[in-house]
């Protein structure tokens, strides 16, 4: 009966040891993907950032052609009036 009893326990503390083995084989895949995760994200948040400011760069570069844009329309317009005036004149 204790020869059971003792092949009971070896067989339980087998599947114990198994079972610690399997777990912390899960534990250390689990931290390495984590770790990977991890380094993942930083690379993104990195790319974000210069993202953030090649957008943020290229806003002001469309608001400065805009706006140099929008001079070259008031100058074009404003030396069409002068020619017309000029030219009128030179017709009285």
């Amino acid at each position: 009966m204790q020869q059971v009893s003792a092949d009971k326990l070896d067989e339980e503390l087998t599947v114990a040891r198994l079972y610690i083995n399997k777990m912390k084989s899960e534990v250390k895949s689990n931290v390495q993907r984590c770790s990977q995760l991890e380094a993942a994200q930083h690379e993104g948040m990195q790319k974000l950032d210069e993202m953030e400011k090649s957008l943020s760069d290229n806003r002001l570069l469309v608001q400065q052609v805009w706006h140099v844009h929008v001079l070259f329309l008031v100058m074009f317009v404003f030396c069409v009036r002068m020619y017309v005036r000029n030219y009128l004149c030179f017709l009285k």
